[in-house]
């Protein structure tokens, strides 16, 4: 039970989409297997050891791919960790101490591995490559490229074995500090395959690998599947809603100014022109909402969507049930599950934005009173999510979370915030993701006085306190609880990126 390349489908037909310069690149098994050769033939010649850690620095296509598939041969630990977020493209300059700390938090990283094409390395174009190749022991760069292919010799070298430590990443940090987090061979063998059940026909990722664990809930998964026939890799695609066409760095050279809408423009008019794919990866709702709006043809009428955020109860009106989409499908789950332990689908029976059910029983799943217990398979423990569940027949419906948040290096428990408020009605701190703001939501119909205001006035004074003036409460409003879940829903990436970054996303105070 160990990943190497005899997982892959070999009848897949494999192509590398770019949307800066809409070159459609297609290859087959054979020749993936050959770039994993040079891949694994590059390694061995710079002398790496089994169970050393790497931070594949390859963007999205073939090469990271047969990168990956290297390591994975080799008994690396591959160090899954961001390097190609919107926010470093957009504003080269914003690597604040949280990021360096979250790097000292995965050493050691032994390989740092890069391609020609990334070079040079500076500090302004390039700056999480920079960091991490300061604390990298060794860089390795690649340049060898398709010229190479045909001339590379096998390498039948598998060092792998089923306890080998696989993928080191790290939790969120929402609640704390986030802790490193490791998972081997066997278990992402097993779910990998768990997962692969649902995926078939044409596939298309428009995610890095180095996105978390959702490789093992998309990537991984779709290229083992027997059912799938296209595999489609999306380079240079917005991960997330938020860059600036003014200040747009490329892959390789700061020469061209691609808005975000014309991006999600050209990935549908690809999709359009193949004929429509059956499963798109794409986790961000921002990025999910914007490809849904531009939809057009009954090309996607049988695509399935797949996002790590909730279902807008919107897209499920305006988009399911008129049949412009054939699904939308939102993973519950974490690093440390990996996951999918819940799943909620445009599709479902009664669907509702904060009710999830379990696909299977692969993990067994028990609600206690700080969160839900999930217990592990292959590993054979019990882990505590601090997300709240309120069994329903057989769905779970989510109650929002109850731990701690960070702001900067200090430590809030938001129900001590919200305690002042909630003596007169139920209320909390949000996160609107859309507009960078943190407001008070209040969950029931009140008659706002004097006295409440004065309430409110104090809750924002303490959390401009504890907050060094850097945080505020931009405002107040009266809100159903089901739209806490949709487009305002506490996304635990956008929430760590909006609290650990207050020279980009705070308001300051006057």
């Amino acid at each position: 039970m160990i990943i190497t390349r005899d997982v892959i489908n070999k009848n897949i037909k494999f192509y590398d989409y770019n949307t800066s310069s809409s070159k459609l690149f297609e290859y087959d098994f054979n020749y993936l297997s050959k770039c994993i050769d040079l891949y694994k033939n590059f390694l061995l010649s710079n002398g790496i050891q089994p169970q050393k850690t790497v931070i594949i620095g390859e963007t999205i296509g073939i090469w990271q791919v047969a990168a990956l598939f290297a390591c994975y041969e080799l008994g690396l630990i591959v160090i899954v960790f961001d390097l190609f977020s919107q926010k470093d493209l957009t504003s080269p300059l914003n690597i604040d101490e949280n990021y360096i700390k979250d790097i000292e938090q995965l050493l050691p990283i032994d390989y740092f591995l890069i391609s020609y094409e990334g070079l040079p390395i500076d500090k302004e174009n390039y700056p999480k490559h920079y960091y991490t190749k300061q604390y990298a022991n060794r860089t390795l760069i690649r340049y060898f490229d398709h010229d190479d292919v045909n001339k590379s010799k096998i390498c039948n070298t598998v060092i792998s074995q089923k306890e080998f430590v696989l993928t080191k990443s790290l939790t969120s940090g929402t609640s704390g500090s986030p802790k490193c987090i490791h998972h081997t061979h066997e278990f992402l063998y097993s779910l990998m395959y768990r997962n692969s059940k649902q995926f078939y026909g044409k596939y298309l990722n428009t995610r890095s690998l180095n996105h978390g664990s959702s490789i093992f809930c998309y990537l991984m998964p779709a290229i083992i599947s027997k059912n799938v026939t296209h595999f489609y890799l999306v380079k240079n695609f917005p991960a997330t809603n938020n860059f600036d066409p003014n200040n747009y760095i490329t892959e390789h050279k700061i020469n061209e100014t691609f808005t975000f809408e014309e991006k999600i423009l050209k990935i549908i008019e690809f999709c359009n022109n193949i004929g429509g794919v059956d499963h798109i990866a794409t986790c961000d709702a921002s990025v999910c909402e914007a490809m849904l709006k531009h939809i057009k043809s009954n090309d996607f009428s049988h695509t399935n969507i797949h996002v790590l955020t909730n279902i807008k109860s919107e897209w499920v009106d305006n988009y399911y049930k008129t049949g412009m989409i054939g699904d939308i499908i939102s993973n519950f789950g974490s690093n440390e599950t990996t996951g999918p332990v819940f799943l909620n689908k445009a599709s479902d029976k009664n669907f509702s934005e904060t009710l999830y059910r379990k696909n299977d029983d692969y993990f067994d799943v028990k609600i206690v009173n700080d969160g839900l217990e999930v217990f592990m398979p292959v590993y054979n423990k019990t882990i505590t999510m601090k997300d709240k569940f309120i069994l329903e027949n057989d769905t779970y419906n989510h109650k929002g979370r109850s731990d701690l948040l960070r702001i900067n290096d200090l430590q809030i428990n938001l129900k001590d915030y919200t305690s002042i408020c909630n003596e007169y009605f139920y209320s909390n701190l949000i996160i609107d993701q859309i507009k960078s703001e943190i407001y008070l939501a209040i969950w029931e119909e009140v008659n706002f006085s004097l006295e409440i205001e004065m309430k409110i006035y104090e809750l924002n004074n303490k959390l401009v306190k504890i907050s060094e003036g850097k945080h505020k409460i931009s405002k107040y409003n009266i809100l159903k609880y089901s739209e806490y879940f949709s487009g305002i829903k506490i996304n635990m990436e956008n929430l760590r990126d909006y609290f650990r970054n207050p020279n980009e996303n705070y308001k300051k105070l006057p």
